[in-house]
C-alpha cells in the first residue's frame, strides 16, 4: 500500500537487504518535512528531514532492527501523517 497525495508518495513496505532495491525507507514529494520512526515500544529509532531522506532499517547506533512493523510520524507544513510501515530483510 502507497499513500498518495498530488505530492505525497509513502511506501508502507521495504527491504533493506543491500539487494540494490526497495533497500531504504524514504519520503517522495515533499520539500520539507519532519518524520520519526519508533518501534513498538515507542524508542525512536530514526528522526529525519528533507535533508537526511531515508532510514535504511538501522538504530542510532547503526545496528539492524529486526524485522518487523514499525511506525512513523511525518509533520509538513500543514501535514501530519501517522502511519505503519512493515521492514523485511
Amino acid at each position: 500500500t502507497v499513500t498518495e497525495s498530488p505530492q505525497l508518495k509513502i511506501s508502507n513496505v521495504f527491504t533493506p537487504n543491500n539487494d540494490g532495491s526497495n533497500d531504504y525507507f524514504e519520503i517522495l514529494g515533499l520539500d520539507k518535512y519532519n518524520i520519526v520512526i519508533l518501534n513498538r515500544r515507542g524508542q525512536t529509532l530514526f528522526t529525519g528531514n528533507e535533508n537526511t531522506v531515508f532510514w535504511d532499517g538501522t538504530t542510532p547506533a547503526g545496528e539492524n532492527v529486526s524485522e518487523g512493523t514499525y511506525f512513523f510520524v511525518l509533520t509538513a507544513n500543514e501535514l501530519e501523517e501517522k502511519g505503519i510501515l512493515t521492514l523485511f530483510r
